[in-house]
């Protein structure tokens, strides 16, 4: 895990050595062992180093291999040992034991087509003498990022937004984007980010740069839903199999791995299997960190502990105080760099902390097993119009019945999710205290849109591309990073997202229960409290008792955004609870990243 930037110069300007050390130390955090540059004239390329395999400096980087390929790369390759000795066979040698030399050596044999034998994450740029290209790609589900901005004069690449906005004439925020997050709740959900220009890699696409002309191509190398058989046979020995295999892999480390555990099913079942594993090769306890809300309705402690004394895992519990919140604002709002939905993110950033203190640089986290096994409460509109366009009425009455949602629950959720119109409605009235204005600006037609709730494989397709996981994936990214740590996702190696989402649905909701066969399949290792948990609770902060110690006034009035946006006269005091972090995040990334409108 590291920190990757490029910089090349469309009119044949050389890059000097200082730009691409300048974008490096932007992001010492991301690579604190270790940095490089190398430059040829129009293209440089930048690195810095978190140690994760191979801790010698045979893993340095910019690697380079013979007299044509230049490699920068961060994310790690699970999978890397099979390949390695696919490539021995084929003649290649090799000089350390990192996965970096085989991602490079992969590209010098299969060229574009290596990445599709990778079983990982990854954000990377090749340069490409002998083609006289750069060729970057990105993972199949966008787990690393990736942005850039492009203009007359120059390209510039890198793994976090300040380094790019570092090359923009002005820094302004994206009006759309802005008005997206305010109203709709939308955040990374297309392309584009909160900064006017600077856009992000589609997940699962390549890049390319062409020297020669200074075209730009971008081709997807992933289709989620192209990959998927639809009617999946009944074998779940195959998900035992998978989910194994997928946290073995994920294990495979030269440094020390935890997790992060809430105490919901997801990270309990992630921690109960790794600690097993763990225990077979070391001699110390698997570590897990939990973050403790100081609000006894979202305080998750007990699971946590029930499942750590299970499988004899050392627990480290935080609990974070309105105190941390505040004075970590500024720092937060920094590392996220883009604005965000709720103070649950403060949550996940001090459990990193944490691990940074504890000296573990590795840890797995349960992200990507909502959208992949049905695990939120919305599901359940993808539920009713399933069995409704079957006609099967008895099985939905049946389900219905069983559902922890009360009926009148239900039909709300399915007005608001089904039906954008509706929704759209309802948000609009909720922030009338916007300024017209900019409301023209919002998103005419979402992605979210009912056809997608009318079909559940569309509706899952949707929700890890667009509107759900990506922005999971980003604080996950940015707050593990922040502290160089790396996290691990077991439940999105790419064959299992294949396999829970090409299961019928009646595996993933059945009975009331959702991610049915998590539980059946997986949850054996589990206390049964936690392997039947209906409460779903999350990174949950203690947001309305910090938010209670924050006053908006000062915010917005010292925002130019804010004021800007706002309709004059109106009462601060009358905005809607919920739109008080956003107006106050806002106000504090302007101010931090010197955003104008």
């Amino acid at each position: 895990m590291c920190g990757i930037s490029g910089l090349v110069y469309l009119d044949n300007t050389s890059v000097q050595k200082e730009e691409i050390e300048g974008l490096n130390n932007l992001v010492k955090h991301r690579g604190p062992d270790g940095s490089g540059v190398y430059t040829d004239g129009n293209v440089g390329l930048g690195h810095t180093r978190l140690s994760i395999l191979d801790l010698s400096s045979s893993g340095h980087q910019p690697m380079i291999g013979g007299e044509d390929y230049v490699l920068v790369y961060n994310g790690e390759i699970y999978n890397f040992i099979e390949i390695r000795e696919e490539l021995i066979l084929k003649g290649y040698k090799f000089f350390s034991t990192s996965d970096s030399e085989v991602v490079l050596k992969s590209y010098m044999e299969w060229g574009e087509g290596c990445v599709e034998r990778f079983n990982g994450m990854w954000s990377l740029a090749i340069y490409d003498k002998k083609k006289q290209l750069v060729f970057c790609s990105r993972d199949r589900f966008g787990i690393k990022p990736f942005y850039y901005y492009k203009d007359d004069k120059k390209m510039v690449f890198a793994s976090e937004l300040k380094q790019v906005i570092s090359y923009l004439p002005t820094i302004k925020a994206d009006r759309k984007i802005l008005m997206d997050y305010l109203v709709l709740g939308l955040e990374n959900h297309n392309e584009r980010t909160f900064f006017r220009d600077v856009k992000n890699l589609t997940p699962g696409t390549n890049l390319f740069i062409n020297l020669s002309n200074n075209s730009i191509e971008k081709r997807s190398f992933y289709e989620l839903r192209s990959n998927i058989q639809r009617n999946v046979s009944d074998k779940t020995a195959s998900l035992q199999e998978l989910f194994q295999d997928s946290i073995k892999l994920r294990l495979r480390s030269d440094v020390s791995v935890g997790s992060c555990l809430s105490g919901g099913l997801d990270s309990s079942i992630i921690s109960a299997v790794a600690s097993k594993e763990y225990l077979k090769v070391k001699e110390n306890k698997f570590l897990s960190i939990h973050a403790k809300s100081s609000e006894s309705k979202s305080d998750e402690s007990s699971f946590a502990k029930l499942v750590s004394k299970e499988n004899f895992i050392d627990l480290n519990v935080i609990e974070p105080t309105v105190e941390d919140f505040t004075d970590s604002m500024d720092d937060v709002v920094r590392v996220q760099e883009e604005p965000f939905s709720g103070t649950s993110v403060f949550m996940q950033y001090f459990v990193m902390k944490k691990a940074k203190e504890l000296g573990c640089k590795v840890l797995l986290d349960g992200q990507g097993a909502d959208e992949v096994f049905l695990g939120y409460d919305k599901y359940n509109v993808a539920l009713i119009f399933h069995y409704l366009r079957r006609l099967k009425l008895f099985t939905l009455v049946k389900e219905l019945m069983c559902q922890n949602v009360r009926f009148k629950n239900m039909v709300l959720l399915t007005l608001f999710f089904g039906f954008p119109f509706l929704k759209k409605i309802i948000l609009l009235r909720k922030a009338s205290f916007l300024s017209e204005e900019y409301l023209k600006d919002l998103s005419i037609k979402e992605r979210n849109s009912y056809e997608n709730y009318f079909d559940v494989f569309n509706m899952q397709v949707n929700e890890i591309y667009h509107p759900q996981l990506p922005h999971l994936l980003r604080y996950e990214d940015k707050n593990s990073m922040n502290f160089s740590v790396e996290t691990r996702l077991p439940f999105l190696d790419f064959r299992l997202v294949e396999f829970g989402v090409g299961l019928p649905l009646n595996k993933k909701i059945f009975k009331g229960w959702s991610k049915y066969i998590l539980r059946k399949d997986l949850g054996g290792c589990l206390p049964q409290s936690v392997r039947w948990r209906r409460d779903k609770i999350g990174f949950a902060s203690p947001e309305s008792t910090w938010l209670d110690k924050v006053q908006l006034e000062p915010y917005v009035i010292s925002s130019s955004i804010l004021k800007e946006i706002i309709k004059p006269g109106t009462k601060l005091s009358t905005i809607p609870n919920k739109y008080k972090w956003k107006l106050i995040n806002i106000s504090v990334w302007e101010r931090i990243f010197n955003v104008k409108m």
